[in-house]
């Protein structure tokens, strides 16, 4: 079915936004990926529009489609998913990781919100400070250090296998080694 979808409507934009109110979830999954793919503005903002009628798991596909679809709506929802409030639950966790991802991967322009989404929350998530690292390189030690102590006020049971984790970033950063290897979708992180 995939196939023929991806057969019949090719790189037609419109056809792929009407595709994110399909009644099939695969439908709808395989319209996210093509309108990312596709990246143009009209298509950030269709999956922007999309965001809030679905659950997280779609909500996830979307952010990472938006990484791809560099659009100015596109990273003003990422730049919400990372620092309001509303996505503090821990349920929602899985989307502030993608936003962080698709914020790393849009570059530069996003290293201040993942700063401010690092700062807002104490350090305590631990994909924003890897991403924050990997897209500032050396520039990101001042905050890896600031935020290494501050991280053990909230409880998380990975705490102490992070921390020598996210000590090696911060002594490859400092010596101007890279951590490439860390370039990578949060669920391949390890974290």
């Amino acid at each position: 079915m995939r196939l023929d979808l991806v057969r019949a409507n090719g790189a037609k934009q419109k056809r792929w936004i009407e595709g994110l109110g399909a009644a099939e979830a695969d439908v709808r999954r395989l319209a996210y990926a093509e309108l990312g793919r596709l990246g143009t503005a009209q298509a950030g903002e269709a999956l922007v529009q999309a965001f809030g009628r679905v659950d997280v798991a779609e909500g996830v596909e979307i952010l990472n489609a938006l990484g791809r679809a560099d659009s100015k709506a596109g990273r003003e929802l990422l730049e919400r998913v990372l620092v309001a409030p509303e996505f503090d639950a821990v349920d929602r966790m899985p989307l502030r990781d993608m936003a962080a991802w698709s914020a790393r991967r849009i570059g530069a322009e996003m290293y201040s919100t993942l700063l401010h989404a690092v700062e807002r929350r104490d350090g305590r998530d631990t994909v924003p400070l890897v991403y924050l690292a990997v897209l500032g390189g050396d520039k990101a030690v001042p905050t890896l250090d600031r935020y290494r102590s501050p991280r053990f006020r909230y409880l998380k049971w990975t705490r102490g296998e992070e921390l020598p984790r996210l000590d090696w970033i911060r002594r490859q950063l400092a010596h101007g080694r890279s951590i490439v290897e860390l370039d990578r979708p949060p669920r391949e992180l390890g974290f």
